[in-house]
């Protein structure tokens, strides 16, 4: 599934960009923000929609931790 990939893909980035050994100057900042924003509007809309966190693979993505 698209979605499914597009997660991974994103939920890979969010990590790198926090352990990313230059991660916290502005640019990684905003970075982490709008991915932060995107998997946001992802979660909410899958339970708008029914979809499943867990087939998504986010049930347990904690996004604040990467604030």
């Amino acid at each position: 599934m698209f979605l499914q990939d597009l997660v991974v893909l994103l939920k890979e980035k969010l990590k790198h960009s926090k352990t990313n050994q230059i991660g916290n100057d502005q640019f990684e900042k905003g970075v982490r923000m709008g991915i932060y924003e995107t998997l946001d509007l992802i979660k909410s809309q899958a339970d708008s929609f029914g979809i499943s966190l867990q087939e998504l693979g986010i049930e347990n993505l904690r996004l604040e931790e990467y604030l």
